[in-house]
């Protein structure tokens, strides 16, 4: 596949390749160009091996896989099998830049020749293990993929964090989503602030319109909620003050992607 390199200057950038974005990759048939600002620092160079790794992706594939897909080692060591078939990840754009199969390639791909600043916010940066057999696969030395059952990948927790104070007997919702099954919804909740001792709230969870689990919750004390094996769906959690007076709350809600076990 032939590879052009376009330098432009910044302002060019959303020209070209639309708003919001700092480059761009096109590919056309055989051929494939990537549109980069001109400068010397290294935010230009980890943008240049960001859209490279797209032409490597491309070029690259990965059998019985749709494109775009990173490369061989890459996709078995990464799970990314896993991800996809827990809803995840997509092939496209459909569940953000961030969780474009394409993106997650390319940023690797940067992250391994140069480390530094990993933009991806749920998924951890590539660790040796990864990045040694990225880089033997792609200096075409002998290169074995990480079994998928000895290492799940490396999935970086969400965690939602709200504070500030609730009037009498009103109520804080977080919404949130599930993409996949096989989550672990954790919520803890503080209320503060009332005259007397004991019950002065209710921590509820809810999915797809079904309560999930509700709990008191008692002056001073965190109540908690954990859940195994949820999803995917639509949730919200929802702290809710039962005094007739205001109370200060600490809401955290922390969400993170696990193997399904039976409850």
């Amino acid at each position: 596949m032939r590879e052009a390199i376009d330098i432009v200057p910044r302002g060019e950038i959303r020209t070209r390749c639309g708003a919001g974005a700092s480059a761009c990759y096109r590919r056309d048939g055989a051929s494939g160009t990537m549109v980069v600002p001109a400068g010397t620092a290294d935010e230009i160079a980890s943008i240049l091996l960001h859209e490279y790794g797209h032409h490597l992706d491309a070029a690259w594939a990965v059998a019985g896989v749709r494109e775009l897909n990173g490369t061989p080692v890459w996709w078995a060591s990464r799970g990314m099998a896993r991800l996809l078939a827990s809803g995840s990840v997509a092939f496209d754009y459909s569940l953000g830049w961030e969780r474009s199969i394409g993106e997650i390639f390319a940023e690797d791909y940067a992250y391994v020749h140069l480390g530094g600043t990993y933009e991806l916010s749920w998924l951890a940066p590539p660790d040796e293990a990864l990045k040694t057999a990225l880089l033997a696969e792609l200096a075409a030395g002998p290169t074995t993929p990480v079994p998928p059952g000895a290492r799940p990948p490396q999935l970086r927790p969400v965690t939602i964090v709200r504070q500030g104070r609730l009037g009498a007997r009103s109520a804080h919702t977080v919404p949130f989503g599930l993409l996949g099954p096989g989550r672990r919804v954790t919520v803890n909740a503080k209320l503060l602030g009332a005259r007397t001792a004991g019950t002065v709230g209710r921590l509820d969870v809810r999915c797809n319109d079904r309560l999930v689990r509700s709990v008191p919750v008692s002056r001073g004390r965190t109540a908690t909620i954990d859940r195994r094996n949820l999803g995917p769906g639509r949730c919200t959690v929802r702290l809710l003050s039962t005094r007739s007076e205001s109370q200060r709350f600490d809401l955290r809600v922390k969400l993170t992607l696990q193997a399904a076990t039976r409850r």
